[in-house]
C-alpha cells in the first residue's frame, strides 16, 4: 500500500507524476493536460490543504506550478451551479417593504433583501 500523504498514498503520488511527467507539449511548447488528470491533481492538492500542506507546497510536490493549479481550481469552482434558497421572513407585516433572506451552501446569509436586490445578486452570480 505505501505511505499515505494527505489521504493519497505514495504509490499514487508516484503514478501521478509519472501521467504528469507523460504529457506532451504543444507546439508553443506548453503541456496539454486533459481533465481526468486536472480533477486527480486538484483532488491531491484538495488533500494535502487540509491535511495543513500549502497549496505551493502540494504542487511543487507534483511538480506542478501553484498558479496553472490555482487556474484549474478557480475555473471549476465557476462551473459549478450553486444552490440559493430564498425565504422570506418571519415577521414581514413589522417591515416596511418586503424583504428576504438568502441563504448560501456556506453557510453565509444575508438579511434584509428587497426583491430587486435579490434579482440584482442572481444576475450578478451568473
Amino acid at each position: 500500500m505505501g505511505v499515505t500523504v494527505g489521504g493519497v498514498t505514495g504509490r499514487d503520488v508516484e503514478e501521478l507524476k509519472r501521467r504528469l511527467g507523460r504529457v506532451e507539449r504543444n507546439a508553443a511548447g506548453k503541456r496539454q493536460f486533459d481533465d481526468g488528470l486536472r480533477q486527480e491533481v486538484i483532488a491531491y492538492v484538495r488533500a494535502r490543504v487540509a491535511a495543513g500542506v500549502s497549496q505551493t507546497q502540494a504542487t511543487k510536490e507534483l511538480g506542478l506550478e501553484q498558479r496553472t493549479v490555482w487556474g484549474w481550481m478557480r475555473a471549476k469552482s465557476r462551473a459549478l451551479v450553486r444552490k440559493v434558497e430564498v425565504i422570506e421572513p418571519r415577521v414581514a407585516e413589522a417591515l416596511p417593504e418586503r424583504t428576504f433572506e438568502v441563504r448560501f451552501p456556506s453557510g453565509a446569509r444575508i438579511d434584509g433583501l428587497t426583491l430587486e436586490d435579490v434579482a440584482t445578486l442572481l444576475r450578478r452570480s451568473s
